[in-house]
């Protein structure tokens, strides 16, 4: 193998762990802020669209105020974790979340935080899913081509002994 390759890979996989990362701060900022306007008492379609804007802006203003430490010890734990990066994005996601909405006390703002982290991670899981069973499905046809080729190999072996 080439270093250059093995450099170049180890590289992109920590700056695509770090933009994963971002991106969950990101959603979860934006998640937060939509779910304050979707629970306030005058609701209407241009609060959420507000909201999915405010995230990205919300968690600048925030990195360097209260959620500044979960960030840093989130940031640490999700780029160095040799865990599956989905699950430590959904609790990027789901932390940052409940940090925005932390002071909501109406129980609908908890209901739709509990009901959109549920359908996250049944999104996540969908996609683990769907990536195992396309694996299982390449490697079956692997499987099936070697053992054609296997078939070959002895039947060739078997008419050079006759």
């Amino acid at each position: 193998m080439d270093p250059a390759d093995i450099f170049g890979e180890t590289i992109w996989h920590w700056i695509r762990r770090v933009l994963i990362f971002v991106s969950g701060l990101v959603l979860g900022g934006s998640l937060g802020e939509m779910i304050h306007a979707a629970s306030g008492s005058s609701f209407s379609p241009d609060d959420v669209l507000d909201g999915l804007l405010e995230g990205p802006e919300w968690i600048l203003g925030s990195l360097l105020s209260s959620i500044g430490p979960l960030v840093i010890g989130l940031l640490c734990v999700f780029v160095i974790s040799s865990w599956s990066g989905y699950w430590w994005w959904f609790a990027t996601v789901a932390l940052v979340s409940a940090h925005v909405i932390f002071d909501e006390e109406e129980i609908l703002a908890w209901g739709i935080w509990v009901l959109l982290l549920a359908m996250l991670a049944a999104g996540i899981r969908t996609w683990q899913m769907w990536k195992r069973n396309k694996w299982a499905q390449e490697l079956a046809v692997l499987q099936s081509e070697n053992s054609v080729m296997l078939a070959e190999l002895v039947s060739a072996e078997a008419d050079d002994d006759d």
